[in-house]
């Protein structure tokens, strides 16, 4: 049975004063008789006005189960982050995107000149020259095997010419498209993005020098496909916290939604700073709602084997220090049962007592 709290203290107080009556100036008073409202066990009969503003819910036995609330940060996925790196030394002469930038797989990100190009570039200008010769010398050998000038050994060496100077022409024309360069002898080189993403991390300026050695990433490019958020659990909480589990997730930037995700992963220690176990939860993020560096706050629900009664949270009565609920006996009639309140989860009480599985209440 579910009324304004409210109207129930007031119920039960005045069915308790109704019962013990009261004297004036000293003279005995007969008590007054009884209500229906409420006898001496606490239970209470409804008149029909009071009966057409309850709510009836039925109570039902349920696994019990707490909530873990955790804080945590979203982050890129590491899966979905790529690092782009020089093929080629020498000078950036344009830089085409800035940090945060969304950019497209193939889009370029940088040109260089490279003298590493210009010397591919002339290395197959020299083999398109040797391709054309061997491309002759083919035509001329089976017009001469025609007229039984040239014996069939001679055409089958001309045609191993041709496809030795093809092949290596096609060697150079790839060794090109890899360096991100044309067959021109522009000497440049053109630095591309891999993968579609945001540019997450720049390490490269206009006229910067890349040298032959170089082992610093020219750019970081990262998904949001699917992200990462990095949760916070102390050290209470960690015995509750399991792989697989699944999450509810909600962000200051979208109050009115939520969204789902599973943890994949637990740290092996404790930070020694923040003295917290950090935690991984993936989910995915099609939508590009979620950003890196935004604050996440994670609900994690965790149910045991041990039965509880599950009742709506305004059912429970607190009075003189005790919890009640008041279970259904007859159309208007409503028994007063002691309970004991497990824990509340948002409208939701568990509770434990002299309650069964569906009595309405």
């Amino acid at each position: 049975m579910r009324f304004n709290k409210i109207s129930i203290f007031y119920l039960l107080m005045a069915g308790s004063i109704l019962l013990t009556g009261c004297s004036t100036k000293g003279e005995k008073e007969e008590p007054e008789a009884a209500t229906e409202t409420q006898d001496k066990d606490g239970n209470l009969a409804l008149s029909k006005e009071q009966l057409a503003n309850i709510e009836i819910s039925k109570a039902k036995m349920v696994n019990d189960e707490q909530e873990v609330v955790l804080n945590g940060k979203v982050t890129f996925s590491d899966d979905l982050v790529t690092k782009v790196f020089p093929l080629v030394s020498g000078n950036v002469i344009k830089v085409n995107v800035h940090l945060g930038d969304v950019v497209r797989r193939g889009e370029v990100l940088a040109t260089l000149q490279s003298g590493d190009v210009s010397d591919l570039q002339n290395q197959y200008d020299a083999a398109m020259a040797n391709l054309k010769i061997a491309e002759k010398n083919l035509d001329i050998a089976k017009e001469l095997y025609k007229t039984n000038v040239y014996s069939e050994k001679d055409v089958l060496s001309a045609q191993n010419d041709f496809k030795k100077a093809s092949t290596g022409v096609n060697n150079l024309r790839q060794r090109l498209s890899i360096y991100g360069a044309s067959s021109s002898t522009d000497a440049r080189s053109a630095v591309v993005a891999p993968v579609n993403g945001y540019v997450i991390e720049k390490n490269v300026t206009d006229n910067m020098e890349i040298r032959p050695d170089a082992s610093t990433d020219l750019f970081t490019i990262g998904s949001l496909d699917r992200v990462w958020i990095v949760a916070d659990v102390y050290e209470k909480d960690i015995a509750l916290i399991h792989i697989g589990e699944q999450v509810r997730i909600k962000v200051v930037a979208y109050p009115d939604k939520e969204f789902t995700g599973v943890i994949t992963k637990t740290a092996n220690i404790i930070d020694p700073e923040t003295k917290v176990l950090k935690v991984r939860i993936e989910l995915d993020n099609k939508e590009k709602l979620l950003l890196p560096e935004m604050f996440a706050r994670i609900k994690v629900r965790i149910t045991s084997k041990n039965k509880v009664i599950r009742v709506p949270n305004d059912a429970v009565v607190f009075l003189n220090n005790k919890n009640y609920v008041m279970i259904k006996r007859t159309d208007n009639k409503y028994e007063r049962r002691d309970i004991t309140v497990v824990r509340t989860m948002g409208d939701t009480a568990l509770i434990t007592g002299n309650v069964k599985d569906g009595e309405l209440l």
